[in-house]
Parts: structure tokens; sequence; C-alpha cells
């Protein structure tokens, strides 16, 4: 009877410690790695130190009961031989602890690359829907101006007082000419606001190239005509 006792503290001692050794890995984990999560609309979340820690204590109530019932149950199918016992539960906790230790490595490598891979797409996508639209709104930028450059110069033909004509304009051409022109204050906060950066720009840039052609042909137009954009 003394040895069934000795055998069930031992065993209990092992799942103890395996169950400390599971703590300690989740809040080194997750404190120190900081890691995240996704929320209701698939935004990834990254952890501050009290959601992390959250997240570890969330984890450990609901992974000790299982792990505990889990290592039970392997530790009672072990055959119980004389006073080998000590052993046999010392090889048989350094056996669980490698599987499972296998097994979440395995896991958490899929899972990782099947996350990341989606992730990544996801952003890859939503990159490149921000740049379509900023690419959409240069563009409708560029045909505002041109249409602006064009009522001005069709104005300064039937009208001498070019300076009127041009102080009508100045104030939308101005504002289309800050929002394009990447030197601008405003152009940089629109190009923050859609997170995108100079060498998105760039790239834009590129493929709408020869439709700005368009605005600098009406600007000299404009220029030539004698009107001037007031500032």
């Amino acid at each position: 009877m003394e040895k069934i006792i000795d055998l069930k503290k031992q065993r209990n001692k092992y799942i103890l410690v395996i169950i400390l050794l599971a703590i300690a890995n989740l809040l080194i984990y997750n404190i120190f790695n900081r890691n995240g999560g996704y929320n209701m609309r698939g935004e990834y979340i990254e952890y501050s130190f009290i959601q992390a820690l959250k997240s570890s204590l969330i984890m450990i109530f609901i992974g000790i009961p299982v792990a505990s019932h889990l290592l039970s149950l392997v530790f009672s199918m072990i055959p119980y031989k004389g006073l080998d016992y000590k052993k046999k539960y010392f090889r048989t906790t350094l056996l669980v602890i490698i599987v499972i230790y296998s097994l979440l490595f395995v896991i958490q490598i899929i899972s990782y690359s099947v996350i990341q891979r989606d992730s990544d797409f996801n952003s890859n996508v939503k990159q490149s829907d921000k740049l379509v639209e900023f690419k959409n709104e240069m563009i409708s930028l560029k045909d505002s101006s041109v249409n602006y450059f064009e009522m001005a110069i069709a104005e300064s033909k039937t009208s001498d007082d070019l300076f009127e004509i041009s102080k009508k304009y100045s104030p939308k051409l101005n504002l289309y000419q800050h929002k394009i022109d990447s030197l601008s204050l405003k152009f940089h906060s629109k190009l923050n606001e859609y997170g995108l950066t100079q060498s998105d720009y760039e790239s834009i840039i590129k493929e709408v190239k020869n439709e700005f052609s368009v605005l600098l042909e009406k600007y000299d137009e404009y220029k030539k005509s004698g009107l001037v954009i007031l500032k």
C-alpha cells in the first residue's frame, strides 16, 4: 500500500514539474516576445505587457486541467515493476516532454507559415488596394486641375481682366497643386494617410507619367495666356 502512495506522489510531482515548465514557457514567450493576436476584423494587434500576461494566464488556466488529465492518463498506463518506478517515471516524463515540445514545435512552424503567408498575402492585397486608390485619386486631382486650367484659358480669350481670372481660379489650382506636388506638406500628409512611402509614390508616378504630361501642357498654355497662379 505504501508503494502505491509513493507512486501517486511521484507521478503528481512529475506532472507538477511539467505544468510549471509549461507555465514558465508561456509566460516567457508571451511577455518577452510580446506576440499578438487577430481581432474580429482579421487585423493583427500586437499585445501590450498586460495583454500578453492575460493571454498567458488564459492559456495556463485552460491548459492545466487538460495537461493534468492527459499526463495522469499517460502515467497510469505505465506498468509498475518493483522499485524501478522512479526510473520509469523519469524516462516517461522526459519522453512526454520531448514528444509534446516536438509536436508544439511542428504545429507552431506549420501554423506560423500558414498564418504568416496569409497575413503577407492580405497585407500585399491591402497595400496594392491602397496604391490603386491613391493612384486613382492622383488621376482625379490631375483631371480636376486640367479642367480648371481649360476653363481659365477659355475665359482669358473672352476677357482682358487676366488678374481677376487668375484670382478666381488660383485657390483651386493651388489646392490641387499642393495635393499633387510631392514637395508639399499636404501631399505627404495624404501619403501618410494612405500608409504609403516615397518609393510607393515613385512607382505610382511611373504608371501615371504619361497622363500627367497633359497637366504640364495645360499649365504651359495657362502661362502663355498671361495667367498666373496667385499664392
